[in-house]
């Protein structure tokens, strides 16, 4: 397409728009035609089979007034009213002449109520049938039914069982002047006389159309193109589906079925329970409307085949000049003659597109020509140039070298330099991590330094309560003492004082359990004031069981009294020593106190230096930080330094070589040159 002439180019254009806007066309033109004429053709079905459904209603309409019109005769009402060889001669006479006007017809009959026949046009039937003897079970079945008064009643179609043909069976009451039933007369008509009326309407274009007719009472077929097929039930399930909801409507039904392939179209008549169904394949049924569509494609490509060549023709006329045009232009662009052309100059008069080509091509011409000239003087100057470019670039590219070398020296001494300034930082940081490993250990110290404090005052409390104690129980043995002396005069008094031991015992076994827990809470210092603590207990324990001895031994107690003394006196000197181990155990917690304090003073002046030296610390890492930074910084620009200069020492290089390039591009393109006319 690209390689294509201009002509050809419009044309398929032109073509191929055409040929859309008729595909377009076309599409919608056969749509609507189809669409109509299937509309139609359905119609035209449907209508062909209410028309034959109006022939059958016909048929059997004018055979029910025939058949009135045959129970209203005086002959019919004589021979029931009464009977006698004349009335039923003349009723015979009458029934024959009717019965030779109807066509086809296989019996005629007049029956009494008692259904014995009477008259009938086949003189073997008369008086042979009887319903109660059971001899016929087709009268049967037609007196089973019954008729409405006066009114003809048609009971269908059904086999005959004297011919076995198909019989349109209809029959009527027959009534006096009164309008008492006096019988019935029936008839039966074979129905070849009907169904040649209905096969002789023909379906215009529709040759392949079938008709059937069904008994919807039954499901059997009344008429079918395959006649082993009439008078037997119905196979086909979508028929007996449609049958079976004919038989269930009281009012007509019709439409159409769409199968894969066929078309049925169907209408009933309920009155009688007759079912008209015509069938034809959907390819005939739409023959028309596929023929219709083949022409609008046909017409459609004919006319895009007329415009095409239509098109071709009037294209190549307009732009035979443009071809000529393009001929002169192809001709300057081979001999690059840019010199002023004649034939240009007649086409550029034109005022059309082929003008204004023309008037392009004489402009551009020369514009060319200007340029090329300009070109030639450039390129001298440029050659001279591209020398000069040379000579100064080989000389900056033996500088640059020797800037190169020297910033390569600068950048290893700032890399070395950033690797001992890192080294240095990291030696502040370790210096840094032990400092804070010191104030940790100190801070711990200060803590537990700090529970020793507080445990050494509570120690104190304890020995002050334990003084206070051993004062108390001083006293109370002075007293027991005193009451021991007064024992024997009077054991009432004994009596007293043993209640005082025993409460003073008490209360000396409470206090010795609160020293021993006080002890116990000390730890290592408060072991001294266990001993005592136990010691007190021991004695509590004994005052308490030798005041119940003197209770016991009241009796005894004055025999035993200087035993008593003498145990007071070394109660005494127990109690006394006591105190002693009590003031020198407070002693010792009072300087035990002191050098904790002293303790934390030192302390807290290690955790103050501590925390100077680690400021101090902060700020030398901080100071080394710097001087990484720096190095690292230093050492990051004269790498980029070092490599701006090979950069630099590389774009001279190229620089070298483009002037050299130049200084050739110059001369060739002074050779290029001389190729143009001017």
């Amino acid at each position: 397409m690209k390689n294509a002439k201009l002509a050809t180019k419009i044309s398929l254009i032109v073509v191929i728009v055409l040929a859309i806007c008729l595909a377009v066309l076309a599409v919608i033109t056969n749509n609507l035609a189809t669409n109509a004429m299937t509309q139609a053709t359905q119609m035209r079905m449907r209508e062909a089979t209410e028309a034959r459904a109006q022939v059958i209603d016909d048929y059997i309409e004018y055979i029910n007034a025939k058949l009135v019109a045959f129970s209203r005769s005086d002959e019919v009402r004589n021979v029931l009213t009464n009977y006698n060889e004349d009335t039923y001669q003349e009723a015979q006479d009458y029934l024959d002449r009717i019965a030779a006007d109807y066509d086809y017809m296989e019996g005629l009959f007049v029956n009494r109520m008692d259904t014995c026949q009477i008259v009938h046009n086949n003189p073997d039937a008369i008086n042979g049938y009887e319903v109660e003897d059971g001899v016929d079970e087709y009268l049967a079945e037609i007196l089973g039914t019954s008729p409405e008064t006066g009114i003809p009643n048609f009971y269908g179609i059904r086999t005959s069982p004297a011919t076995g043909q198909q019989v349109l069976v209809s029959y009527c009451s027959v009534l006096d002047d009164n309008g008492k039933e006096l019988g019935y007369v029936g008839c039966g008509i074979t129905t070849t006389g009907f169904l040649e009326t209905v096969s002789a309407l023909t379906f215009h274009g529709l040759d392949n159309a079938q008709l059937m007719i069904i008994d919807t009472s039954s499901n059997s077929f009344v008429y079918c193109p395959d006649e082993d097929k009439i008078g037997s039930e119905v196979d086909n399930d979508g028929l007996l589906k449609l049958s079976e909801k004919a038989a269930a409507s009281s009012e007509a039904i019709n439409g159409s079925d769409d199968g894969d392939s066929n078309q049925l179209f169907y209408n009933s008549i309920p009155e009688y329970n007759l079912l008209i169904c015509v069938l034809d394949s959907t390819e005939e049924i739409y023959s028309s409307t596929t023929h219709l569509s083949h022409m609008v494609i046909l017409m459609c490509v004919i006319v895009a085949v007329a415009i095409a060549i239509i098109t071709i023709l009037v294209v190549s006329k307009l732009v035979k000049d443009l071809s000529k045009v393009s001929t002169i232009i192809k001709h300057v662009a081979d001999t690059m003659d840019m010199t002023p052309s004649e034939e240009l100059s007649h086409y550029a008069e034109r005022g059309d597109e082929v003008g204004y080509v023309s008037k392009a091509t004489i402009a551009l011409t020369g514009a060319v020509n200007q340029a090329a000239s300009a070109l030639q003087a450039r390129g001298k100057q440029l050659f001279n140039t591209a020398e000069q470019l040379s000579n100064i670039s080989n000389q900056s590219l033996m500088s640059v070298e020797q800037v190169e070398e020297a910033v390569r020296e600068i950048a290893e001494g700032a890399t070395s330099q950033a690797g001992e300034t890192e080294r240095a930082n990291d030696n502040v940081n370790e210096i840094g991590s032990q400092i804070n490993d010191a104030a940790d250990v100190t801070n711990n110290i200060m803590t537990t330094s700090e529970s020793m404090k507080e445990s050494s005052l509570h120690v104190t409390e304890v020995i002050e309560q334990l003084i206070s104690i051993g004062e108390k129980t001083t006293e109370a043995i002075n007293e027991i003492y005193e009451q021991t002396n007064t024992t024997n005069h009077s054991a009432t008094q004994i009596q007293n004082a043993t209640e005082i031991i025993t409460s003073i015992a008490e209360e000396t076994n409470l206090l010795s359990l609160n020293a021993s827990i006080e002890a116990a809470r000390a730890g290592e210092q408060g072991k001294g004031f266990a001993v005592v603590a136990t010691q007190i207990q021991k004695l509590a324990e004994q005052s308490s069981a030798s005041a119940q001895q003197i209770e016991n031994v009241i009796a005894t107690l004055l025999a035993d009294s200087n035993k008593s003394v003498a145990t007071m006196e070394n109660v005494k000197e127990i109690m006394a020593q006591q105190a002693e181990y009590v003031q020198k155990t407070g002693v010792i917690f009072a300087e035990v106190r002191e050098g904790i304090d002293k303790t934390l003073s030192g302390l807290e002046e290690i955790s103050r230096r501590t925390n100077s030296m680690n400021d101090s610390r902060r700020n030398v890492v901080d100071i080394v930080e710097n001087l990484s930074a720096i190095a690292e910084e230093n050492a990051a620009s004269t790498e980029e330094t070092s490599a701006s200069a090979s950069l630099v020492n590389e774009l001279m290089q190229n620089i070298s070589e483009s002037a050299e390039n130049v200084a050739h591009i110059a001369e060739d393109m002074e050779q290029e040159l001389s190729v143009f006319k001017l």
